[in-house]
């Protein structure tokens, strides 16, 4: 009987494991929400799933904001949260996108709980994101200390739907 009640707490794990995966993997889909809902649905998701906090503060973006734009700033928060896993189950992660007239700016943050994992895994495999953002004119720092991360995104003015990304 203590074996059978091992093996289904392993049985559980694993699939509990498997849907963080698909939870960091899976693109989010903006053909069916507004950004900002998908950017909630995610979190969300990544919240109840992983356990890890997470802390949303979101303006919302110009309609005109260029798609390719919001699928850039979800693969970011993605990214990130999924990083954050590193930090323990009890890591929290917040979340700020702000929309000034100007600019687009996402910061993201992340504070580690007492487990010995560094933080350093925060700064590499960004690549992508920094070529993207520097394409488009922005800027993409990212820092790590002892107990936390964080990263800031930052595009120049509202990219219109019409631009030619």
């Amino acid at each position: 009987l203590a074996d059978a009640d091992s093996a289904l707490e392993i049985v559980d794990r694993c699939c509990r494991d498997i849907r963080i995966i698909g939870c960091m993997l899976a693109p989010v889909s903006l053909a069916e929400m507004p950004f900002e809902a998908a950017i909630e649905q995610y979190t969300g998701y990544f919240r109840e799933e992983t356990g890890v906090s997470t802390t949303l503060d979101i303006d919302p973006l110009p309609g005109e904001v260029h798609r390719e734009v919001k699928y850039l700033l979800l693969a970011t928060v993605q990214m990130w949260t999924a990083r954050a896993i590193r930090f323990g189950p009890r890591a929290k992660v917040t979340v700020r996108l702000r929309s000034p007239a100007a600019a687009t700016v996402l910061e993201l943050e992340a504070l580690k709980d007492h487990s010995a994992l560094q933080p350093a895994a925060f700064l590499g495999g960004w690549s992508i994101i920094r070529e993207r953002v520097a394409a488009l004119g922005g800027e993409f720092d990212i820092a790590a200390g002892p107990d936390r991360a964080h990263a800031r995104l930052w595009l120049p003015g509202v990219i219109e739907s019409e631009y030619d990304i």
